[in-house]
């Protein structure tokens, strides 16, 4: 407090003194944080007391009359405190934006794997915790470098990281997953031969896998084998389609290969040379004879004379050539024809053509 003295001289009037009384009130300290994270408090406090605590803007920070402040969201605010005495003093507030470090993938093996992670803007250590397939969940406080190997694992294993982040900034925990790896094999093979009829339908399988030392071979019908290139003997009884799977391993990773294998029936018949149009009943049309592996229904077989020109064509397997001329109908001489016959495969998207000559004989 301070005594204020008023004196008066005046020619006139009489000097006369009149004191005073002034107070001087000390200004508010605040004392606290500048920064709170988004639905994170912190605490202000001042060295008076009776206080009133406001936020130039409530959408970003909020504050009690306790000197609680409460981050809303992303932005700067300022803090205004009036004490008993309507004095007044403010303070910034700073809501950051929450960091996250990003997790990935290192290296992995057969028994270990690695995660790495980005460092936050004023990260000092890392609390972690991780499981392996779910199970018993390991901690580790204050961990100070962005990097943590896990070994002693399985071929298959998934390991799962979380990672909270302590430091000077305002942070969002982050987990992620990483899988044990191996270097696996490549399976490859052809069987040789590729396409058996029913004559023959033994084949070789044709092992071309790399980086495998054991193999398991699936033929289709029931049967297996472990050998590296195995024999294979299928029945020859009928027309078959046969999914062979080659699993090859290299003892912690395993790759599969397939191939269809197709028994085709066998493509027998006879193209007679010569036919005697005599009347007689007998060898009275020329038409080749099919026994098994054709299609009747892409048939078809030309006739030329000796000049080219066609005289008699067909699409009926059961019709041949009865020696005339398909156009006039009238009997062709004796002599040598040309001839031209097309037809399907059966099993499989093909056409055969075939040519020769036959004679004819009356």
């Amino acid at each position: 407090q301070y005594r204020v003295v008023v004196a008066e001289s005046n020619a006139l009037c009489p000097t006369t003194s009149n004191a005073a009384l002034l107070t001087e009130y000390p200004t508010p300290i605040i004392t606290g944080n500048s920064i709170v994270c988004s639905n994170a408090t912190i605490s202000l406090t001042s060295s008076t007391s009776a206080n009133t605590w406001s936020s130039s803007n409530t959408g970003i920070i909020s504050i009690d009359n306790s000197g609680l402040v409460t981050g809303i969201s992303q932005g700067v605010s300022t803090i205004t405190l009036t004490d008993i005495n309507t004095c007044q003093q403010t303070k910034t507030i700073t809501v950051p934006v929450d960091q996250t470090p990003t997790i990935t993938c290192g290296i992995a093996s057969e028994d270990s794997v690695e995660f790495n992670w980005t460092i936050p803007n004023g990260a000092t250590s890392y609390d972690l915790s991780y499981s392996v397939m779910g199970g018993t969940t390991i901690s580790i406080l204050n961990h100070n470098t962005n990097r943590l190997g896990v070994n002693g694992l399985s071929v298959g294993d998934t390991v799962t990281l979380n990672i909270t982040t302590n430091g000077t900034g305002c942070y969002v925990d982050n987990s992620t997953f990483c899988h044990t790896s191996c270097t696996p094999p490549e399976a490859s093979f052809l069987p040789s031969p590729s396409k058996m009829n029913t004559l023959n339908t033994t084949t070789t399988m044709i092992n071309s896998s790399s980086n495998a030392t054991s193999y398991f071979w699936d033929f289709g019908d029931g049967e297996t084998s472990i050998l590296q290139n195995p024999s294979k003997t299928y029945p020859d009884t009928d027309t078959a389609t046969y999914l062979v799977t080659l699993t090859a391993s290299n003892g912690s990773c395993t790759d599969v290969a397939t191939y269809y294998i197709k028994i085709f029936e066998d493509l027998v018949y006879y193209i007679p040379n010569t036919f005697t149009p005599d009347d007689n009943d007998w060898n009275q049309q020329f038409k080749p004879i099919f026994k098994s592996g054709y299609d009747t229904g892409n048939y078809q077989i030309q006739i030329f004379n000796r000049w080219g020109n066609l005289i008699f064509v067909s699409t009926d397997i059961n019709i041949g050539w009865d020696g005339k001329d398909q156009g006039s109908g009238k009997s062709c001489e004796d002599g040598t024809y040309i001839w031209k016959i097309e037809f399907g495969v059966k099993g499989i998207d093909k056409r055969e053509l075939i040519n020769g000559h036959v004679n004819l004989l009356k």
